[in-house]
């Protein structure tokens, strides 16, 4: 019998350097939580704000965000602490603009993604 699937989304933003992708996510989080947050506060609900606030997302790492060595890293301490076997991934959101967006899928493809080839995922660092 096959292993059950146990998957997570996240959001990635991988840049040459850590500082490049700290200001891309930033920006592209700020319109992505104004979106995302929109009908609930058009409604009084503020309960969803704590869960979608970028604090939130960096600490519990829901956004992934930096050079490609400092995502990997991320990505090994993720499958290591959460058990998952496969995450999806999302590239585009907010208002990062599309080039970014493809900049950063092609860093993850080319120099992240083969670090954890046939399940092989490298130890994460403390």
């Amino acid at each position: 019998m096959a292993a059950p699937k146990f998957g997570a989304l996240r959001q990635v933003i991988v840049a040459d350097t850590d500082a490049a992708a700290l200001t891309l996510a930033r920006d592209a989080h700020a319109s992505w939580y104004r979106s995302i947050t929109k009908l609930w506060h058009a409604y009084g609900d503020h309960q969803p704000d704590t869960i979608f606030n970028w604090d939130f997302c960096v600490e519990h790492e829901t956004l992934m965000f930096g050079s490609p060595a400092r995502v990997r890293e991320q990505f090994a301490r993720f499958f290591e602490r959460s058990g998952c076997n496969y995450v999806a991934c999302a590239f585009s959101f907010g208002t990062l603009p599309h080039a970014e967006a493809l900049r950063s899928l092609r860093l993850f493809a080319d120099e992240v993604m083969p670090a954890f080839a046939a399940g092989a995922a490298p130890a994460a660092r403390s």
